[in-house]
């Protein structure tokens, strides 16, 4: 992470040096680390587990705050804190060192000063989300700095960093998941559907109640033919799937377009249509980042040929496939516009954030709910925040009674079975391959 964010020139600038840095292997964040943490492969919420017991155990969290802001769950049911403390007994540093490959007494000094510090900061990537317990994981996570009172104060805060940029603002935010419709809403819940129906001039109970694949069952449902078409873009996923060589055959049974930059990717390779799409100094749009910004990217160049932007390629597919009258907003300026109308009645509200605005000010977070607004650099803190009501400090709006959930997970085995023969299974990064397969020295299409 050290090599690829802005903390690499953090030190010379003056800030702390890393805290910690869970990674079985040495890294260059590690190298400026006072304390590197070198768990064992997949014992990640053992580590978690164990700092969360030292915590309690020792009376570091912040009892005001847990008191005011801080609800936990067992999965069924509201639990108080004396039955979380009961839980993470089990996970004594003592108790987990040998499984965990890190001394309990390193435990314990991480703990201490995670707790003790001004401001604690975690920062993870996909390591931890793409996990079979990623959901537990960046729970603990988030519930440490909770039960600390880490959290809404400069430099005090959970972080979790996306693997590319627009990954919070063009995949997330827009709705643009299974189970998701825009600015937060759920696909199941029947208030949400009716806003977006009504914002789309659709009729009521167009949009179907069910959430759709999510991207393993999507490549599934294509190995059983359920799905006999699809449009692929701004992925490579006969690249970057896991068990790859599966799935690429999944895709050669269905129609596949595919939407690509790159003309041989793993993907394009296997496409009935190959679209050529712009690059992105072709193309125009708002970026959203994960400190909740949205930028203005100003396109700087014509696309050549027959290449399109993204946007262009979907409002002429919808044209030819006889679906246009759909398609309200055709440019990215009505693209923005609309956007803005869907977030003003979700707690993202950015109506503010006009074209305009996002050119001259090079960047605005949300909520930004009017155009005199200056933007909201800490959810949830009052006088800050403009959905916080004022006296109550702090406010996770969010949630029926305005508290954050911690929902602590047992570390549970994870077992991974290999083929006949073969007495181990090498899990390696994953990566599209869209830049660091391609040879520096190739000729400019």
């Amino acid at each position: 992470m050290n090599a690829t964010h802005p903390c690499l020139n953090a030190s010379s600038a003056g800030a702390a040096p890393t805290p910690k840095q869970p990674s079985s292997a040495s890294t260059r964040t590690a190298e400026h680390a006072d304390i590197h943490l070198a768990p064992v492969p997949g014992t990640d919420l053992l580590l978690l587990n164990a700092m969360a017991q030292v915590i309690c155990a020792e009376g570091l969290y912040d009892e005001h705050f847990v008191g005011r802001h801080v609800r936990f769950s067992d999965g069924d049911k509201t639990v108080d804190l004396a039955a979380f403390q009961e839980f993470l007994k089990r996970y004594t540093p003592e108790a987990v060192e040998a499984e965990l490959g890190i001394a309990a007494e390193q435990i314990r000094t991480t703990a201490f000063r995670f707790a003790r510090s001004r401001a604690t900061m975690s920062l993870w990537t996909m390591g931890i989300n793409q996990r079979t317990q990623g959901v537990f994981l960046n729970n603990m996570l988030n519930g440490l700095h909770l039960f600390t009172g880490q959290i809404g104060r400069p430099g005090a805060t959970p972080f979790s960093l996306t693997g590319q940029s627009n990954a919070c603002g063009g995949v997330r935010d827009t709705g643009a998941l299974a189970h998701l419709l825009p600015n937060g809403r759920q696909v199941t819940n029947p208030q949400h559907r009716a806003e977006v129906e009504d914002l789309w001039g659709v009729p009521q109970g167009t949009l179907s109640s069910a959430p759709g694949y999510d991207a393993i069952s999507l490549f599934r449902a294509m190995e059983e033919e359920k799905i006999k078409a699809a449009l692929v873009m701004c992925t490579n996923p006969a690249q970057s799937l896991p068990a790859a060589k599966r799935y690429r055959s999944a895709m050669e049974k269905c129609f596949l377009a595919v939407a690509e930059v790159v003309e041989d990717s793993e993907t394009a390779k296997l496409a009935d249509v190959l679209l050529p799409a712009a690059l992105w100094v072709e193309k125009e749009g708002v970026y959203g980042q994960g400190e909740r910004r949205y930028q203005l990217i100003e396109k700087l160049l014509e696309p050549p040929g027959q290449c399109r932007s993204d946007l262009q390629i979907l409002v002429d597919l919808a044209d030819r496939l006889g679906h246009g009258q759909l398609i309200k907003a055709r440019t990215p300026e009505q693209v923005w516009d609309e956007y803005r109308q869907f977030s003003a009645a979700s707690y993202y509200n950015f109506s503010g954030m006009t074209r305009a605005r996002l050119r001259r000010e090079h960047g605005l977070l949300w909520p930004c709910p009017t155009e005199a607004h200056p933007g909201t650099p800490r959810r949830y803190v009052e006088g800050i925040d403009p959905f916080v009501a004022p006296g109550s400090g702090m406010e996770f709006y969010g949630n029926h009674d305005k508290k954050a959930g911690c929902l602590p997970a047992a570390v549970r085995p994870q077992p991974r079975a290999c083929l006949a023969g073969i007495p181990a299974a090498l899990d390696h990064r994953a990566r599209a391959g869209a830049m660091a397969h391609r040879h520096h020295d190739r000729p400019h299409r």
